[in-house]
């Protein structure tokens, strides 16, 4: 007699495996916003992530490193290393969703200065 073996079925690629919403076109991590704000949080990230996200998208000086490090309690130095980590990892998270919209990854870097160029004026 065969014995069938019944396989766990497939995560859906289309919900958050934490949670099963639907996720939302070119979700990363393959999580909802929601599950991916718990796992800030989680490292005790999501209080910094709130304040130094304006680095990445206002124009310099918008925020002075000072006033973010006063409203954090860190030291400026601080400030300044984790909004560089911050951006660094924006950029790749960036570039790798560029790449999957494009047939040749070479042309990544000729993409994200038409971007750039576009969001500039």
């Amino acid at each position: 007699m065969d014995t069938v073996k019944i396989e766990p079925p497939m995560p859906d690629a289309n919900h958050c495996p934490q949670c099963g919403t639907p996720l939302p076109r070119g979700a990363l991590a393959g999580l909802c916003p929601a599950c991916l704000l718990k796992l800030g949080a989680a490292d005790g990230k999501a209080k910094l992530f709130e304040q130094l996200k304006i680095f990445l998208t206002a124009g310099k000086g918008a925020l002075p490193y000072t006033t973010a490090a006063q409203t954090l309690g860190l030291d400026e130095p601080a400030v300044r290393v984790a909004v560089h980590r911050l951006r660094k990892r924006y950029r790749e998270l960036l570039r790798a969703e560029i790449a999957q919209t494009l047939s040749d990854p070479t042309q990544v870097d000729e993409e994200m200065r038409a971007l750039f160029s576009a969001f500039s004026g």
